[in-house]
């Protein structure tokens, strides 16, 4: 389940630009409503086929199998060119959760010795990725006990989070009307605008099944994994979103520059800001 979870989502990191973009009442209602329609069946149809064929490679097996040798290898080098784009993301917002902590790390406060901070950019970039490597390198079982402490202390943060928003307020209620308000007023192109972001993060699914050869009992555990995982996925997004809400719906707020661990702040002050980001940290290393 955590190794799914980090193929598919890795916590709520990466929804702030949603809000911003869109609004608190868009934003809401697609993380809502886009896993019925767009992750739920996909979850479903990689469940059915890893039980099946549990083998390893996944969906460039099930290519294989039903249009031949020619479109499996296609589907391969597609994977191949969108995973060295998609991969290349979480360096760099590695270092941006860094920055919360080594402010000279960030590109503003490195404009005077760009070069310089470039480098330390860079350097922190290929630590990351090194060290990703190293543990794949080990094999499946490293792997996994690094996803399931990631998955915990990414969650365990997320619902320490909703927890103390609760407890100090404003009260859900408020933050519905919040919501229900802005999703009345005019927003134009906010459905495209929210669908190009949030598919992203509800997406992955498929990906799930290239380890399926490596996993104990795949008929039992994949389609307990899926379903639990996309729970844990739906809930990671919202119930956090609903909770960073009730302390701001500004823009500049819910932005990749600021994001998560500015939210966490106002919301539960700095404690609680540099444990978001130390999770932001350890959620863009996993994923």
């Amino acid at each position: 389940m955590c190794l799914v979870y980090f193929t598919t989502s890795g916590g709520a990191f990466g929804v702030e630009p949603l809000v911003g973009a869109v609004g608190p009442g868009w934003a809401v209602v697609l993380l809502l409503v886009t896993p019925l329609i767009w992750s739920l069946p996909m979850a479903l149809m990689v469940a059915e086929l890893t039980t099946l064929m549990p083998e390893e490679g996944g969906f460039y097996v099930w290519v294989r199998e039903a249009l031949g040798a020619f479109w499996a290898v296609q589907n391969a080098w597609w994977t191949m060119a969108y995973s060295l784009v998609l991969m290349a993301v979480f360096p760099v917002l590695f270092v941006t959760y860094l920055s919360f902590f080594l402010p000279a790390l960030a590109p503003a406060a490195g404009a005077a010795h760009s070069v310089s901070g470039a480098l330390m950019r860079w350097l922190v970039g290929v630590f990351v990725i090194v060290s990703a490597m190293a543990v794949n390198l080990r094999g499946v079982r490293s792997v996994g006990r690094t996803a399931k402490v990631g998955a915990f202390v990414v969650v365990g943060s997320f619902a320490f989070l909703v927890l103390i928003w609760l407890q100090r307020g404003p009260s859900p209620a408020t933050v519905a009307k919040l919501v229900a308000h802005d999703f009345a007023a005019e927003h134009k192109g906010a459905l495209l605008l929210g669908l190009s972001i949030v598919l992203l993060n509800y997406g992955g699914w498929d990906s799930a099944s290239t380890y399926a050869g490596e996993v104990d009992r795949p008929q039992r555990n994949y389609p307990l994994a899926i379903g639990g995982a996309l729970l844990a996925c739906v809930l990671t997004y919202v119930l956090p979103v609903l909770a960073g809400l009730s302390a701001s719906a500004d823009p500049a707020v819910w932005s990749a520059d600021q994001g998560w661990p500015v939210i966490s702040q106002l919301i539960g002050g700095p404690r609680l800001g540099h444990l978001i980001a130390a999770a932001g940290l350890l959620s863009m290393w996993e994923l």
